[in-house]
């Protein structure tokens, strides 16, 4: 016994014509009756009265009609519940984030994601990214906002966008884009250590700076916020990503320079480690996410030749 019998049987019981039931059913009129009569035959049953015409349904058919009609309508709404399913998303999402980003998006895209996702549970950690990816392996994050790319080949990763990097500090003269001279004799002041911003600073570093200043103060701070107090009050230079403007003063962004072509870049992605268990929900965050982030960095308009993504590990 099967569904397709199951239809035929209702179709013949509806039109009163093996014919008629057939080509509803897109098959020859031959494979209709061979099914039903297989069925008639498992069941050990006459279900139609193939010498009137019209056709007549018997009584133990019209029993039999009955029960087809109630399975099939109970294959309709599982069919219909678990189309459902593919467009609902529900459950909990566990969420890691590493501060550099949060301090910036997390009051933006998480009242957006609540808000079309009314079902899902958000739990939010703010968290480093060596910290992240082993509770990611451990299987307390479901996915994790960081900056990628990453050495290890286990996690999934889909990359959300690439925010640009810029120089913090009082510019000598008038000059809006970096120059090699910018770093020579300043102290350039960074995060603390365990955070991925920090490698990427003196990634930068090497690159641009031949000489560096010194200083007698040791910085251990985890905000951009204090090392910008530190900038402006002791003289030097930091790194701060591109998006972070929006919490400066206006004072403060006079002091930005910006990086020119190839723009040094740190790569934001959506992680996942065990991302099969939830398939569904992370390709849904990261195309929601990658909206979120493309309108926030101003190099979604440029080609890969013009950017230098800077490693974070």
């Amino acid at each position: 016994m099967n569904l397709q019998q199951l239809e035929y049987i209702l179709a013949v019981d509806e039109l009163k014509n093996f014919n008629k039931a057939a080509q509803r059913c897109f098959v020859s009129q031959s494979t209709l009756s061979v099914m039903i009569k297989k069925l008639e035959d498992e069941l050990d049953v006459v279900i139609f009265d193939r010498k009137a015409n019209p056709v007549i349904t018997t009584d133990c058919g019209n029993e039999i009609i009955r029960e087809a009609r109630k399975i099939l309508q109970q294959v309709s709404g599982l069919r219909e519940r678990a189309t459902n399913a593919k467009d609902r998303i529900e459950g909990t999402l566990r969420l890691g984030i590493i501060p550099t980003i949060s301090c910036y998006s997390l009051g933006h895209f998480i009242p957006k994601l609540i808000e079309k996702y009314p079902n899902l549970e958000i739990q939010v950690k703010e968290i480093t990214s060596e910290l992240m990816l082993a509770e990611l392996r451990s299987g307390l994050l479901d996915v994790g906002i960081l900056a990628t790319p990453l050495e290890n080949d286990d996690f999934q990763y889909e990359v959300l966008g690439y925010e640009a990097l810029l120089l913090y500090g009082a510019a000598s003269g008038t000059a809006k884009f970096v120059s090699d001279n910018d770093f020579n004799g300043q102290h350039l002041w960074m995060l603390q250590e365990g955070h991925c911003f920090r490698n990427q600073t003196a990634s930068i570093c090497e690159v641009y700076a031949s000489e560096m200043g010194q200083s007698p103060i040791h910085l251990d701070v985890s905000s951009f916020d204090s090392v910008i107090q530190i900038v402006d009050t002791l003289g030097g230079l930091t790194m701060i990503p591109e998006a972070y403007l929006s919490k400066m003063l206006p004072s403060q962004k006079a002091n930005i320079r910006r990086f020119e072509a190839p723009i040094p870049v740190r790569e934001i992605s959506l992680v996942s480690y065990r991302w099969q268990a939830k398939w569904r929900l992370y390709q849904r965050m990261s195309v929601d996410l990658s909206e979120y982030f493309g309108q926030l960095y101003s190099t979604h308009h440029l080609r890969p030749s013009e950017l230098l993504v800077i490693p974070s590990f």
